[in-house]
C-alpha cells in the first residue's frame, strides 16, 4: 500500500496538479496574479527544475496539449533532436545486451544512456516560449517569477531528495559537475537530525532563470545564454554546437483525435505516444463491452496494451527506458486545459550538469535504436520515438479532463486505465485514483498490483507472465499519474500520484 495518501483536490476555480506541490503552488501564483493556464504551466515547468531537477528541466524535452475555451486544442511539440555532428560510429554495440529495462543491444561504455555523448538538443524552452507566446496572458517576466524565486530559495531537500541521490550516486560521481553539486564530500546529502531537511544551493540555476526572464526564450537559443549553455557543454565534452540551438524550433501541431466508447479523446501525434494510445484503446473497445472494472476489464487492458506495445516496438523502434518524467496539469477560472509532459529522460538525464548554468542536461540519444538501419536508428539531427502522453478526453456528459504521467514506458498504461476508469466507469476523480492498476509496458510481460484479487491476476497471467507488486516510492512500478477533471457543473478536482511523498494539487 502507498506510504503516502492524500486528497483530491477540488476548487470552483483554477488548479494545479503536479508530482511537486511546491511547484504546483508556483503555477497557482501566476494564476493569482491574472495568469491564465499557460502562465500557470510556464511556472509550473521551471519550478518543477528546482523542485525535483532529476526528473525534468531547461536541459530536457517535453510534449503538451492545450485547450483554451471556445477554441480547437492545439498540441505543443517540444520533442529533443540528435545533434547534427552526431557521430553514429561513435556508439558501437558491445555484443551484450543493454542495461536495466533497455530492449536494445549494449553499447560500449554506456555512453547512449549516460555521459555527454548521450545529451541530444535541449527543447523545453522553446515549446515555453512558444506557447506563452500563442496563449499567455502575464508578461515573459512576471510568469517566470515564480520559479525564479524558488531557485533563489534553493531545493528544498529531504530524505527523498537523498535517496533519489542515492539511487544514481554510482553514474553522478563520473560526471566532475555533478558529482561536485549532488556527492559533496563523495556521499549524498543527509538532512538536519531534527528535522531531516537540508537545501541545495540553485543558485546558478536561479541567475539563468533571471537571464531567460529579462532577454526571453530565444536568448536560450540564439542570445548570451545559448553562448554560455555551448561554452559548458563544450568543455563537458557533448555533441552540442551552436547550429543545434539556432536551428531548434517547438512546433504547434495539431492533436490526435479519436473516439473511445462516447468520448473524445485527444492525444499527441507523431513520434509520441499517442498512436499507440489509440490503437490500445480501439482493442479495448473491441472486446471488452462492460460499464464494472473488473476481471475482464483488466484482461481486455492487457490484451490491448500487449497489441499496441508489438506495434510500437516492430514498427516504430524500441524504446524501453525506465522513465523520469514529469507530468502536471492545469485549469485556470476560464477552463483553459493544459496537459504537460516534460522529461530529462533518465533519472538525472545525462548525469551531466553544467555548473556555471546549473543546467542539469538530458540523456536524449537513449531513445534512439543504436542498431543502424532499424526503425528509431540513431542518426544526426534524428528525432526520437518518446513515451510522452499528455492527454485530453472530452466526455459525454460535458465534463472535461486533463491526463499524463511520469515512468516511461509505464506512461501509456495508466494513462489508458485511468482514461477508462474515467469514460467507461464515470469515476470521478477520487475513484480513478484508488483504484489498483497493471502494467503491460512491451509485449512479453505484466505487473498487476497486489490488491487486486486472483480473478484479475488468473485473468491477466492467462494473456502473458505476470507478477505481483505493492505500489510504492523506490521501486516505482507503476507509473506516476496527474489529472485534473472539469464537471459539467464547472467543479474542478485535481489529484497527483497520491501516494508519492511531493506530489500533489494546488487550487487558487
Amino acid at each position: 500500500m502507498p506510504l503516502f495518501v492524500k486528497d483530491v483536490v477540488k476548487t470552483g476555480g483554477g488548479l494545479v496538479a503536479a508530482q511537486s506541490v511546491d511547484a504546483a503552488a508556483a503555477g497557482v501564483e501566476a494564476l493569482r496574479k491574472g495568469g491564465n493556464a499557460v502562465d500557470a504551466a510556464v511556472a509550473t515547468s521551471l519550478a518543477l527544475g528546482v523542485a525535483e531537477p532529476w526528473m525534468s528541466g531547461i536541459g530536457g524535452g517535453c510534449a503538451a496539449l492545450i485547450q483554451a475555451p471556445g477554441e480547437p486544442a492545439v498540441a505543443i511539440d517540444g520533442g529533443m533532436v540528435a545533434p547534427q555532428a552526431l557521430d553514429p560510429s561513435a556508439y558501437p554495440l558491445t555484443g551484450e545486451p543493454g542495461p536495466g529495462l533497455f530492449a536494445w543491444p549494449g553499447v560500449v561504455d554506456d555512453r547512449n544512456v549516460t555521459g555527454p555523448s548521450a545529451v541530444a538538443v535541449p527543447s523545453l524552452v522553446a515549446a515555453l516560449g512558444l506557447a506563452h507566446e500563442r496563449f499567455g496572458r502575464l508578461a515573459w517576466r512576471a510568469a517566470l517569477d515564480p520559479a525564479i524565486r524558488l531557485a533563489e530559495a534553493g531545493h528544498a531537500g529531504d530524505w527523498y531528495t537523498t535517496l533519489k541521490i542515492a539511487n544514481d550516486a554510482r553514474l553522478l560521481r563520473r560526471q566532475a559537475g555533478s558529482a561536485a553539486y549532488f556527492l559533496a564530500d563523495g556521499l549524498p546529502p543527509a538532512g538536519d537530525p531534527l528535522t531531516g531537511r537540508f537545501r541545495l544551493d540553485t543558485s546558478a540555476l536561479a541567475r539563468t532563470y533571471r537571464r531567460l526572464a529579462e532577454a526571453g526564450p530565444e536568448d536560450f537559443y540564439r542570445g548570451e545564454l545559448a553562448g554560455r549553455l555551448l561554452a559548458e557543454a563544450e568543455a563537458a565534452g557533448t555533441w552540442l554546437s551552436a547550429p543545434d540551438l539556432e536551428g531548434y524550433a517547438a512546433r504547434l501541431v495539431e492533436p490526435r483525435r479519436f473516439g473511445y466508447r462516447d468520448a473524445e479523446v485527444l492525444a499527441m501525434d507523431g513520434l509520441f505516444a499517442g498512436a499507440s494510445l489509440e490503437e490500445a484503446l480501439g482493442l479495448v473497445a473491441a472486446s471488452w463491452q462492460g460499464d464494472a472494472i473488473d476481471r475482464d476489464a483488466y484482461a481486455a487492458y492487457a490484451r490491448g496494451l500487449q497489441r499496441a506495445y508489438a506495434t510500437r516496438l516492430e514498427q516504430r523502434g524500441h524504446v524501453a527506458d525506465p522513465g523520469n518524467t514529469s507530468h502536471f496539469c492545469v485549469v485556470d477560472g476560464d477552463g483553459m486545459l493544459v496537459a504537460w509532459t516534460q522529461t530529462l529522460l533518465s533519472l538525472f538525464g545525462s548525469h551531466v550538469r553544467l555548473p556555471e548554468t546549473g543546467i542539469l542536461l538530458n540523456n536524449g540519444i537513449m531513445w534512439f535504436d543504436p542498431r543502424p538501419g532499424t526503425p528509431n536508428a540513431l542518426a544526426p539531427g534524428a528525432k526520437p520515438l518518446a513515451n510522452m502522453c499528455p492527454t485530453l478526453i472530452e466526455l459525454a456528459n460535458g465534463g472535461r479532463a486533463a491526463l499524463g504521467a511520469c515512468g516511461g514506458r509505464r506512461i501509456l498504461p495508466a494513462v489508458l486505465q485511468l482514461a477508462s476508469f474515467l469514460i467507461d466507469a464515470s469515476d470521478d476523480l477520487e475513484r480513478a485514483f484508488a483504484r489498483p492498476r497493471i502494467d503491460v509496458s512491451g509485449p512479453d510481460a505484466a505487473v498487476v498490483d497486489a490488491r487486486l484479487g486472483e480473478d484479475v491476476r488468473s485473468a491477466v497471467g492467462a494473456l502473458l507472465p505476470s507478477t505481483t507488486a505493492n505500489d510504492g516510492v523506490q521501486p516505482t512500478p507503476f507509473a506516476l499519474p496527474s489529472a485534473i477533471l472539469v464537471a459539467p457543473d464547472g467543479e474542478r478536482s485535481g489529484a497527483s500520484a497520491l501516494g508519492h511523498p511531493w506530489a500533489g494539487a494546488f487550487g487558487a
